[in-house]
């Protein structure tokens, strides 16, 4: 394992993100350099597990870079699971839900799912970025662990309406909240739900009514760092890929329409063209190790000016969560 490098987008990142609370210190998580084998279990042996871990996940998809804005500040990662070793063998225990098609009507509608267990070298095959971090103690990670087991055996269902205000449905964060807010961890607490015209248009649709989510970057945030990794993308490009995403959700206001970002298809959205640019040649910027002022320039050269930073870091430390109770 080698320490993850600072500079270049990663100090970029922290800039973004500074008025965040709860917010992940990346740099505190080492990197795995993840090589492709016919045996994907040789590259999990070498990720330091242990039962009642935490893992946190994306893929580059329009619904993460989505879900990603539907909070009023951001934080890194979109999807979050419980890691537990039975009998030798690490697996995922998470919430999650398939979406069955359902023409001309609300996809929630059509949402269905629970509390899963998926063998961690099953959970990673597709191209993710992930972090795993650990709770401060054995007997905390221990409790954890329990949790994720005795909500399996119950059949937890998935909560399609991402509601807070109830505990006997849970989509993916909100499942690993309380299974750390169970074993006494403090959490950050929820975001608040953002206040974007355009967004809430999309949830009213889809019938959310919660008044905020669980981010998963928080989650891990007061626990102990492990690793970070991904199959598919570099070091740098990891630093690149957060850093853009905290950067389009800083120039995210109010006023924004989603159609800035996104188009629409009969499949669903897809990212427009010029913010897969965008990633593109920031990524390539990174791995060249181009200073941040490069980098910063090519973000302006394909968005423009945006709103001054200085101004939104205030509005979101206004709207700071306080931490949940135990």
């Amino acid at each position: 394992m080698s320490k993850i490098r600072h500079g270049g987008f990663l100090a970029l990142l922290g800039a973004l993100v500074a008025g965040c609370a709860g917010a992940p210190d990346l740099a505190m998580f080492e990197t795995v350099e993840w090589h492709e084998t016919p045996d994907a279990a040789v590259a999990i042996d070498a990720l330091p597990l242990r039962s009642g871990d935490i893992i946190v996940t994306e893929v580059d998809t329009a619904m993460s870079f989505m879900m990603a804005l539907m909070a009023d500040r951001y934080a890194p990662f979109v999807h979050a699971g419980v890691i537990v070793v039975d009998d030798g063998e690490p697996y995922v225990y998470d919430a999650f839900a398939t979406v069955w098609p359902l023409l001309g009507r609300a996809p929630t509608r059509a949402m269905s799912g629970k509390i899963r267990r998926v063998p961690l070298a099953r959970y990673l095959k597709r191209p993710v970025v992930a972090a795993i971090a650990r709770a401060p103690d054995a007997t905390r990670a221990a409790a954890v662990a329990d949790f994720a087991r005795q909500a399996y055996r119950d059949g937890l269902p998935f909560d399609s309406y991402f509601a807070l205000e109830t505990a006997d449905a849970v989509y993916c964060t909100e499942f690993v909240a309380q299974a750390l807010s169970n074993a006494g961890v403090t959490l950050p607490g929820p975001a608040r739900r953002s206040r974007n015209r355009s967004l809430n248009v999309a949830f009213d649709w889809l019938g959310i009514e919660t008044s905020g989510f669980w981010l998963a970057g928080d989650l891990i945030a007061p626990l102990q760092p492990v690793v970070r990794f991904s199959r598919t993308l570099s070091p740098a490009a990891i630093d690149a890929r957060f850093a853009l995403k905290a950067e389009l959700h800083r120039r995210f206001t109010d006023e924004q329409a989603l159609g800035n970002v996104f188009r629409w298809t009969g499949t669903g959205p897809r990212i427009r063209d010029h913010i897969v640019a965008l990633y593109d040649d920031a990524v390539a910027l990174a791995a060249a190790g181009a200073p941040d002022s490069a980098i910063t320039e090519l973000v302006a050269e394909h968005l423009g000016p945006g709103p001054e930073p200085t101004a939104r870091l205030a509005e979101r430390a206004t709207s700071a969560p306080t931490p949940s109770p135990r």
